[in-house]
């Protein structure tokens, strides 16, 4: 019968008869051949009686699952939604969820999925999320300044980026 099998995987043709003669469509005159691609494979086998008989099958390799997902680093208090796309399909998480898609909050890893098509090819994925904390500032306490007194603000966290009030973006900034 025709049959469908998932791209990556090769499958071997049998035409059975040890001893005969094999003339395969492709050429080749071996008992077996691998396919690996789409086509109609046809085999004549001619035993040693000279009786012949013929044969073909229809092989189609279909896609494995494109799992749409990648690594994101993201704020504390962020939801990142994994999506494992290819609706219709069964899906296993490592969270033990089984939904197409899932939230994931607050807990840094690496997740993995394992899609499964209708037509069972089956694929997986890993995904590094990474969740960071806030940073911290402080700007130090209350302070009450005369007209002509400056103070200056120090928001800490060297490297990363500011934006005050006044629209300067440096770490410190003067009163």
């Amino acid at each position: 019968p025709d049959t469908s099998l998932c791209i990556g995987q090769n499958w071997i043709l049998d035409a059975g008869n040890p001893g005969a003669q094999y003339l395969w469509n492709n050429a080749a005159t071996s008992q077996t051949i691998t396919v690996t691609n789409d086509s109609t494979y046809s085999v004549v086998v001619t035993d040693a009686n000279a009786c012949v008989q013929r044969d073909s099958i229809l092989v189609t390799f279909d896609p494995l699952p494109v799992i749409p997902i990648s690594d994101a680093t993201v704020c504390v208090s962020d939801t990142v939604v994994l999506d494992a796309g290819n609706p219709g399909s069964s899906y296993v998480w490592s969270t033990n969820e089984t939904t197409q898609s899932i939230e994931v909050m607050v807990n840094s890893g690496v997740y993995s999925v394992v899609v499964t098509t209708p037509t069972i090819c089956i694929d997986s994925a890993d995904v590094q999320i990474t969740f960071i904390p806030f940073p911290v500032v402080d700007l130090g306490p209350d302070t009450a300044l005369c007209d002509t007194e400056q103070i200056t603000l120090d928001a800490g966290n060297p490297g990363e980026t500011f934006q005050w009030w006044d629209g300067s973006t440096s770490q410190t900034v003067t009163l």
